[in-house]
């Protein structure tokens, strides 16, 4: 609805303005309401959307937990400070046994010069040639009036090879200073052209561990960095320096196991949490106080925990409580996880208790989560749509309640406006009057 436009009376000398401004808000109540209605369901909707995202995360880790490779968790450990590993989660148990012979080198060549200005006489047209790894030669012109040790370092760079080089003062001359980027025997590289003799001052070389030393079946492998990924399926050792005898062992990563479930657990938590936020009956700005859904999606969280889980043993139903695992309802209304008491029941039934995770806890808490939040049939997600559907709706009546006030404010302008047109007749009809009464007399 536009602003009111002045047309108060000239005749009447009423402040018609006023009036129209009075007569609208009378007009604009069933709208007011209805824009209340709209702040309302927003903030519903804002409350369980935040619900729904807090639930929704205890599906993300309930239901990674109930895949068939939910708890295979391994973690590597090294006897040497000369070997670190770091194991994936499909990494297989085992430990091998090896030693370090060699670490990876970067090749290195170095040319003498007398001092930083000395010409390094490149050939202006043929240049510097440098092979790498036996390849094809990489041909490098050197700009005549940069023919120094530090401009063929610049040419050198500039080319954007796996190559760099450095003018480098000693304090007795310069060297010129070619470096692999990448170290092994395959990034080795030679260089002609150069004035003088370009000397290896390291050789590139790849890393190398030997296993089952001193035995027929001894082997050795290599490696242009000084990573290996191939020696253990799902393993990567990291060498540092050589070493003797060192032992790699990977195994079940019980740590990490009992910190998904952890995590699980804190998901829940954060969603009773949210719900008993929003939902709290003695909290006037609670949006969603006296809400039935989410109280029932709190119950079933709990619910699926207290529930513990029933077994079938030789055609005999077993009932097992998920405390046994360390995991439980507490008298706060939030769920507790005991890790020591988890740990112990893992290490000692490592079969029996991951059972208990995926077949009973992840998987009854992953359910409730997905009843609720699934995007397509979750009850939580079906409440957001209709929510949605009713500020459109509403948006909608806004709307025609614009159009029908903006005319109905044109009305009163009108109507007001030719009230004092006819006021105006009728005093110019009442002064044409008087003055032939006064011509009479």
């Amino acid at each position: 609805m536009g602003a009111t436009t002045s047309v108060d009376g000239l005749v009447s000398g009423l402040s018609t303005s006023d009036l129209i401004s009075q007569l609208m808000a009378v007009e604009s109540a069933p709208k007011t309401k209805i824009e209340q209605k709209i702040t309302t369901q927003k903030a519903v909707n804002t409350a369980l959307q935040s619900v729904n995202t807090k639930v929704k995360a205890i599906f993300t880790a309930a239901d990674a937990l109930t895949k068939a490779t939910g708890l295979d968790l391994t973690k590597a450990s090294s006897t040497s400070d000369a070997v670190s590993a770091t194991a994936t989660a499909s990494a297989a148990t085992g430990s091998l046994t090896f030693e370090v012979k060699t670490l990876a080198k970067a090749h290195v060549m170095t040319a003498a010069y007398a001092n930083a200005s000395a010409p390094a006489v490149v050939d202006p047209v043929a240049g510097i040639n440098i092979s790498i790894g036996g390849g094809a030669p990489v041909n490098i012109t050197v700009d005549p009036t940069k023919n120094t040790p530090q401009g063929i370092a610049e040419a050198i760079n500039a080319k954007g090879i796996n190559v760099k080089a450095a003018a480098v003062d000693t304090g007795s001359g310069i060297i010129l200073q070619l470096t692999s980027t990448k170290t092994g025997t395959a990034n080795s590289f030679t260089v002609t052209g150069l004035t003088g003799t370009a000397n290896i001052a390291a050789q590139g070389d790849d890393a190398s561990i030997v296993v089952g030393g001193g035995t027929p079946g001894a082997y050795t492998v290599k490696s242009a960095s000084n990573s290996f990924t191939g020696l253990m399926a799902g393993v990567t050792l990291t060498v540092t320096k050589p070493a003797a005898e060192v032992t790699v062992t990977v195994a079940k990563d019980n740590e990490g196991i009992a910190g998904k479930v952890s995590a699980m657990i804190d998901a829940a938590n954060g969603a009773l949490a949210e719900i008993a936020l929003k939902a709290d009956p003695k909290v006037a700005s609670s949006q969603l106080k006296g809400n039935s859904l989410v109280r029932q999606t709190a119950s079933s969280i709990l619910g699926s925990v207290a529930g513990g889980q029933v077994t079938e043993i030789n055609g005999v139903n077993e009932y097992t409580s998920f405390a046994s695992i360390g995991v439980q309802v507490d008298k706060a209304g939030r769920l507790s996880f005991d890790k020591d008491k988890f740990m112990t029941a893992l290490n000692a039934d490592p079969a029996g208790t991951a059972k208990m995770v995926q077949e009973g806890l992840a998987k009854n808490l992953a359910s409730v989560a997905d009843g609720v939040t699934n995007s397509t049939v979750g009850s939580l997600t079906q409440v957001l749509k209709n929510g949605e559907s009713t500020i459109t709706r509403l948006n909608t009546e806004i709307t025609n309640w614009d159009n029908r006030l903006e005319l109905r404010q044109n009305a009163l302008k009108k109507q007001f406006s030719n009230l004092e047109v006819a006021l105006s007749k009728m005093k110019s009809q009442s002064s044409w009057l008087a003055g032939q009464l006064s011509a009479l007399g």
